[in-house]
């Protein structure tokens, strides 16, 4: 799936992906049979189905990089009172099976030019003064 804003959980036997609705169109197309596609956002959501997932007792991991503080505790508490346990992973597991993953660019980042860059007053006196 070609997008950026969406959740994405895999258990053992199901996968499923969390997306708003200016992409739904795109995931169905995108996802194969083997995927769910969810249209409810909500960490509650998330957090209902882990539950249906996962027995009572079991881990979830997650990638800590992924998430916000806040979102992290959001799920942390959703699943608390289900007796399932939240777990980070420090090393990213897509990245442990994805063995040919084409290198990053090390030249990915352009400058805009000054022009198209919006700058605030101050930032334009500093430039100004400095030359």
């Amino acid at each position: 799936f070609y997008i950026f804003p969406g959740t994405a959980v895999v258990t053992q036997t199901k996968a499923a992906l969390w997306t708003d609705s200016r992409y739904w169109v795109q995931a169905e197309r995108q996802m194969d049979c083997n995927w769910e596609l969810e249209k409810d956002v909500s960490i509650m959501s998330v957090s209902e189905w882990l539950i249906s997932q996962v027995p009572p007792g079991g881990n979830i991991g997650f990638d800590p990089f992924l998430f916000s503080l806040k979102t992290q505790e959001g799920y942390a508490m959703s699943l608390e009172s289900s007796n399932r346990i939240l777990k980070s992973f420090p090393v990213n597991l897509v990245d442990q099976v994805w063995k040919d993953r084409p290198p990053v660019p090390p030249d990915n980042l352009t400058r805009l030019p000054d022009r198209v860059i919006r700058r605030s007053s101050y930032t334009q006196k500093d430039t100004h003064t400095a030359a």
